[in-house]
């Protein structure tokens, strides 16, 4: 989302950070040259640095990532930066810690010809995770959590030495609904929100309780879902932990 707004509405955003989710909307074509702070793992299971399809989650499909670098390096030439990031910055997790072998690198195409500039913290050791952040989700799952840097404040370091004076005025008021109707949506969307990260984690606990049935449950599901209209199906163990399914109609 980041880097679509980035991309779309350049002319009213001084600058984006993301982490763990790397993007270039295609055409690329962007409105303005955009400052960009980005945060991510080599060792993220989920959203893979280097690109590729990520692995299928529970009640997700399967998601394409482009490569960190590649596209960042993309931004950063749109930005009139040089070609090659400088290494700025390194951190490492405490030793004797189970962080100890955690690492945080900061590559930075700075001196761009328009004033922007393109940082790239490059983690290892931890996984598909907001750095600095307390764990709250299954290690399992998501990799593991680290503490080597702080991604609120370094992101907020960074944006807030970017200004837009010169963006366009709102066409219409941030809200123009009455506050009962705007509160009354903000708390359904956080109630919806709420809902699926404790089905999330409720199913996580399962998957540590049973994972082998738990993931015959979520297949079984899923062909619910994707095959309308089925009448029988027939489970049985194959090689390796796979499934084999058989559908008798």
């Amino acid at each position: 989302m980041a880097f679509r707004l980035g991309h779309d509405a350049g002319d009213r955003i001084a600058g984006i950070a993301s982490v763990a989710g790397v993007a270039r909307p295609t055409p690329f074509a962007p409105r303005r040259p955009m400052p960009i702070i980005y945060f991510h793992s080599v060792d993220d299971p989920r959203a893979l640095y280097a690109g590729g399809l990520g692995p299928l989650l529970p009640f997700l499909t399967r998601v394409f990532h482009p490569p960190v670098e590649e596209t960042l390096h993309i931004w950063a030439r749109f930005d009139g930066c040089p070609d090659e990031p400088r290494v700025v910055e390194r951190r490492s997790g405490r030793a004797a810690t189970e962080e100890g072998a955690h690492t945080a690198t900061l590559l930075v195409y700075s001196d761009c010809a328009s004033g922007a500039e393109v940082q790239l913290w490059k983690l290892t050791g931890s996984g598909h995770v907001w750095p600095g952040a307390a764990p709250r989700y299954a290690e399992r799952l998501l990799g593991a959590p680290t503490q080597v840097i702080d991604a609120n404040e370094l992101l907020w370091r960074f944006l807030s030495r970017f200004r837009r004076l010169d963006a366009p005025a709102l066409p219409v008021p941030l809200s123009s609904r009455p506050a009962s109707e705007a509160t009354a949506t903000r708390d359904r969307r956080i109630e919806v929100a709420s809902g699926e990260a404790e089905r999330f984690q409720a199913l996580a606990r399962e998957h540590d309780r049973a994972p082998q049935l738990t993931e015959q449950r979520l297949y079984l599901e899923t062909l619910e879902r994707l095959l309308p209209g089925l009448q029988t199906h027939v489970v049985e163990p194959g090689k390796d932990g796979k499934v084999n399914l058989q559908i008798v109609r």
